[in-house]
């Protein structure tokens, strides 16, 4: 659907202006409240409000402009999280199980590929780097949604 392939294009676009305006203390109050388990939601509250109290660029009114042009942001965000999704799909046979042979041949490969201790470590720091651009991304997904919030109405 080209007009849900726009929205997502413009939540992205917002997505990289939360991103931008995150400061460095910010990242670290909400990766520490994390780890306090405390509520993420409460933690994105905090950062929106720094980031609104703190507002020298309009950075939130042109992320607002940007939200505007959004006609459905609850498929644009569903969208994006599937995406998001690591998960892949096995390759499957006519009965809905994976083929044994298939399992067997994937073993072999996997084993010779990830043999040695480089790849071993280069597949850590890539699982590394993922782990943290989805947690970057869903905490300004988060700030983004708490801003949708705030503003209501006014944003669409």
């Amino acid at each position: 659907d080209p007009e849900l392939g726009r929205d997502v294009l413009q939540l992205v676009q917002c997505l990289r202006l939360v991103s931008d305006a995150v400061s460095g203390e910010m990242a670290y109050n909400m990766e520490k409240a994390l780890e306090h388990v405390e509520s993420p939601e409460r933690a994105a509250e905090l950062i929106l409000e720094t980031m609104l109290s703190d507002d020298n660029d309009n950075v939130i009114e042109d992320i607002q402009n940007k939200l505007q042009d959004v006609r459905n942001p609850t498929a644009a965000m569903m969208i994006l999280l599937r995406e998001m999704d690591l998960e892949t799909d096995a390759e499957v046979g006519g009965d809905g199980h994976m083929m044994p042979g298939q399992t067997l041949n994937m073993r072999i490969s996997l084993s010779q590929l990830y043999g040695s201790s480089a790849a071993v470590s280069l597949v850590c720091q890539a699982v590394c780097h993922m782990a943290m651009t989805r947690v970057h991304f869903c905490r300004d997904l988060l700030i983004l949604q708490k801003l949708y919030l705030r503003f209501g109405d006014n944003v669409r």
